[in-house]
């Protein structure tokens, strides 16, 4: 009895076959690369060994039969074809495709003329008018239109010299047993083709279900989070502000209660702990608000600039009293659609409040225009302060501040909570700044 072969020499032919397949397919293949980019070099690796397999396999019956011209075409035509995979492999995927579409179809026009009509060679160009869409993408339409055109020029070709070439074919039996083996060929392309691209298309679903589950798992993590984060905020909201609160009403107590018997120093002393503990509460709220951005807002609206400037005016108007101060609206202000009408408000609120603040003018005055440009309205907020010399620095940062809290109140959260909203609204937000004063500008979208 014949002695079977051991399985661990199955094994490891199994295994070295494997690895040397791998290796060929991966010709060219860089780290990184797009999962598309990688499908069309596998794709042209494999599909081209596959030909130069398929065309030596029949080249040596070609030759057998006496048509000794057309196998030595066909044995040729075997090692151009894999050129391809030494294109990849140097990083040349453009030159490999069109090289691939080149001598696939010089081989077809060739062999169809050599070995006739009958043996249906010719057959092959509705293949290889499919194949510009499986090795370049769609929106490379002029490759694709190069390559459709190099398939229907040799089909041109093709019909217009095999006449020439009856005197070298094949007699007609011989052509029918090449017709059959064609069959052949065809349907082991052309399922192989089909087999990759299903194989392609699965492993990328794979891939895209095992990236959709990591972002779920990311967006519950990042939401629990999130839910943390509020809740520690309120908490420590309420464990810092309400100490706070009652160290600013001792200290008023203090000075009413003893304000003869204090001294100036000692008066001065408590007057500035009241000043810091209302700064610690302002801080406070500030960034409650500065969380609060694109958490639970609530249903979009359309808000109306005009009314909401009106309001807002009459709101600082009221708060300035017996200080002089002008708000211009110098051109007609839009209706914003599916925004928060507290966000909207917070941004003009912050940004027209800095200009008051931050400004020595006799007057301060802050003007507010509007323009249309490219789908998106943008806004332009004017004032005639000090100017913003930043020095180079990020003004929209958190706690960002230019001068101390002596010269001028503030948390350094205002500008942070503007870019904060404005960035939400899928907008923009910068300024322009000299010693007559800061021109801010955001944009939000016009639907």
């Amino acid at each position: 009895m014949p002695r079977s072969i051991p399985y661990h020499f199955q094994a490891t032919l199994s295994q070295s076959l494997l690895k040397y397949w791998n290796a060929w397919k991966n010709l060219g293949i860089q780290a990184g690369m797009d999962n598309r980019d990688v499908k069309k070099i596998q794709f042209t690796n494999i599909i081209s060994l596959l030909a130069a397999i398929g065309v030596w396999a029949y080249a040596p019956y070609t030759a057998y039969c006496g048509h000794h011209l057309i196998g030595i075409f066909q044995f040729i035509d075997g090692f151009l074809v894999l050129l391809v995979p030494i294109l990849n492999y140097r990083k040349l995927y453009v030159a490999a495709r069109m090289a691939f579409l080149i001598i696939v179809n010089s081989f077809i026009l060739i062999n169809a003329c050599l070995i006739g009509k009958e043996a249906h060679v010719q057959d092959f160009f509705i293949l290889s008018n499919v194949t510009p869409f499986l090795v370049f993408k769609l929106k490379e339409k002029r490759y694709l239109i190069l390559g459709c055109t190099i398939a229907v020029f040799c089909y041109l070709l093709y019909f217009s010299f095999q006449g020439f070439f009856t005197a070298y074919n094949p007699s007609l039996a011989q052509q029918h047993i090449i017709s059959q083996i064609n069959v052949f060929m065809e349907f082991a392309l052309f399922s192989s083709s089909i087999l990759l691209l299903a194989k392609y298309n699965v492993d990328i679903e794979k891939s895209l279900a095992e990236s959709n589950q990591q972002l779920a798992d990311q967006a519950a993590i990042l939401k629990r989070s999130n839910e943390d984060l509020e809740q520690f905020a309120y908490v420590i909201s309420h464990d810092l502000k309400v100490p706070a609160q009652h160290f600013i009403s001792y200290m008023r107590i203090i000075r009413e209660r003893e304000g003869e018997s204090l001294s100036n120093t000692s008066k001065d002393l408590t007057l500035q702990a009241e000043k810091g503990a209302e700064r610690v509460t302002r801080l406070i709220d500030d960034l409650l608000s500065y969380c609060r951005i694109d958490n639970k807002l609530g249903e979009t609206v359309t808000v109306d600039c005009s009314d909401l400037l009106n309001s807002l005016k009459e709101e600082l108007y009221h708060s300035h009293v017996g200080k002089e101060i002008k708000i211009d609206i110098l051109s007609r202000l839009p209706r914003i659609e599916r925004v928060h009408h507290s966000m909207i408000y917070r941004v003009f609120l912050n940004l027209i409040s800095n200009g008051l603040k931050f400004n020595k003018s006799e007057i301060p005055r802050v003007s507010i225009s509007c323009t249309q440009e490219d789908n998106k309205h943008v806004f332009c907020i004017k004032d005639n302060g000090i100017g913003l010399n930043a020095g180079g620095k990020p003004m929209f940062q958190m706690f960002r501040r230019l001068h101390t809290e002596s010269e001028f109140q503030g948390t350094g959260i205002g500008l942070a909570t503007c870019k904060k909203i404005v960035n939400y609204y899928k907008g923009e937000i910068w300024y322009e700044s000299s010693a007559n004063g800061t021109t801010f500008f955001f944009t939000l979208p016009v639907f």
